[in-house]
């Protein structure tokens, strides 16, 4: 169940409403100029007023959280390029040999030809074997 409420900010002059959550968290429903509908809002004593710092300081963590969970996803499909450099594979295409790692997608030559496949594919092998 969800209740709705009125919300304003008043450094940008505007309203309209937010949802509260069961556990106590207020989303904004709608979109303002500054905030984005699914929000999470941090609001002033009132239970009316959006306070912008607290708000503004939460989606910065949002943020730097989202950035350090894509870093933590690229290392991890980095570790598993570097570690497939020089492998022979079978795919649908054949066997090849992996010649080099892009960043994103795993350089396959097949002698005949030369792929790209994204190393998403391919799981981390952590063990000591060639």
């Amino acid at each position: 169940m969800k209740d709705f409420i009125k919300v304003h900010d008043d450094k940008h002059l505007e309203s309209g409403w937010a949802k509260i959550l069961p556990d106590g968290k207020v989303i904004l429903d709608n979109d303002f100029e500054y905030y984005k509908a699914g929000q999470m809002l941090i609001l002033k004593a009132d239970h009316h007023t959006i306070d912008n710092k607290a708000t503004d300081n939460l989606r910065r963590q949002k943020i730097a959280a989202e950035e350090i969970a894509a870093k933590k996803i690229q290392a991890e499909k980095d570790a598993i390029g570097a570690q497939m450099i020089g492998k022979t594979i079978t795919t649908k295409h054949g066997q090849g040999e992996v010649v080099a790692y892009d960043g994103a997608r795993l350089i396959v030559d097949y002698g005949d030809q030369t792929r790209a496949m994204p190393v998403s594919q391919f799981k981390r092998d952590d063990s000591n074997e060639d």
